[in-house]
């Protein structure tokens, strides 16, 4: 190959005197191949970059060790099956895993005919509660796209379905007036069916949706026209308490379980917290174990009585609790009380991930143990 004559500029090429002796055979480097006798004569021969001036051609591995997910699955993920119909999942809280397979139900081979009403409207506010559980953006999402007829729904689809929709495709399409508006619809029919129960139930539905929008007033002024059917007592409750006014709260405290857990809520409201723990204490044992323990810790916290509220809600991972609520609150508990809290969230994430399917659910993010 010719060799460049000395009148040609050089550029930034390297002169003969700086280019290094090929490698040996024993060099895990092999010599850079032969220029192309096809390559024109003023091309500036290339050379493989010394090393003491070459950048890697990728960055060096981060020193700082990324925590893995809290919750591996349990097995590889499989599709899902019609034989994994989803009750049996939504009895042992696999939610994903339910609405997976309600999606299949509806869409597979095997779906049921169009004229099914009962079973299609059933498996689609399956999936549709399952999301909201567990991905409410892609609930309120796949809610936009449905469009059901007041009055066809009326003798097809469930009620319950309905109330769901209208929550859903509020969030979805991003305005709460959507919400109070279907709220209303259904309420007019409640009434003209005489069904005093679901009236009541939509009326406090629009009052939180008020709340929502800022309008105080408006939501006051719905709350006391909703009658103290069953059930309603305890959500006028907690709509009251978000609004602050907790005279109007405790006036809604029938009696029973439900008036004693709307008592502990109020006077946890006006900072009584050692009648709270009075007041808890006695709900123990019973219906909505972990509700009331995970109140009553937050009460033992404020009197200072850190370590007894961390043992409890330990307690209750122990004995298979693990919503986001007692997670959330534990984690804050680990960091209030000793600096190796990190440490302490990561072994509390692999208890909640060595759990059997519950209730409570399986799927649980680093978010939930705030790490």
């Amino acid at each position: 190959m010719d060799q460049p004559t000395d009148d040609v500029p050089k550029g930034h090429t390297r002169t003969r005197s700086a280019v290094k002796a090929p490698p040996s055979p024993s060099s895990p480097n092999p010599p850079p191949p032969p220029p192309s006798p096809s390559a024109p004569a003023l091309s500036p021969p290339s050379h493989p970059p010394q090393k003491s001036t070459s950048l890697p051609s990728s960055p060096p591995p981060s020193t700082t060790p990324s925590p893995p997910p809290p919750c591996p699955p349990r097995s590889p993920p499989a599709p899902p099956s019609p034989i994994h119909s989803p009750p049996p999942l939504l009895a042992s809280g696999d939610f994903r895993s339910a609405a997976l397979s309600a999606a299949h139900a509806l869409t597979g081979p095997s779906r049921p005919s169009p004229s099914d009403h009962a079973t299609i409207f059933r498996l689609l506010h399956t999936r549709l509660a399952c999301l909201a559980l567990i991905d409410p953006a892609l609930a309120a999402h796949e809610a936009r796209s449905i469009d059901v007829d007041a009055a066809v729904a009326a003798g097809v689809v469930p009620w319950g379905l309905r109330v769901l929709l209208v929550r859903l495709q509020a969030v979805g399409f991003g305005d709460g007036r959507r919400a109070v508006m279907g709220y209303y619809e259904l309420a007019r029919e409640a009434r003209a069916k005489g069904w005093r129960g679901r009236v009541g139930e939509i009326g406090v539905r629009v009052a939180g949706a008020l709340v929502e929008m800022g309008d105080w007033e408006g939501a006051a002024g719905c709350l006391e026209g909703v009658g103290d059917g069953e059930g309603v007592g305890v959500m006028k409750a907690l709509v009251w308490l978000q609004m602050g006014d907790v005279e109007a709260a405790r006036k809604c405290a029938g009696e029973g379980r439900e008036g004693e857990v709307v008592r502990g809520l109020c006077a946890m409201a006006d900072g009584e917290y050692e009648a709270a723990i009075e007041v808890w204490e006695g709900l123990r044992g019973g219906a909505g174990e972990e509700m009331v323990g995970v109140n009553m810790a937050v009460c033992l916290l404020y009197v200072g009585k850190m370590q007894e509220g961390k043992a409890l809600l330990e307690e209750l991972v122990a004995s298979g609790k693990s919503s986001p609520t007692l997670l959330f609150n534990l984690s804050t508990m680990y960091e209030l009380c000793t600096e190796r809290a990190t440490a302490l969230k990561r072994v509390l994430s692999e208890t909640v991930a060595a759990m059997d399917g519950g209730m409570g659910g399986w799927e649980r993010t680093n978010a939930d143990f705030k790490l």
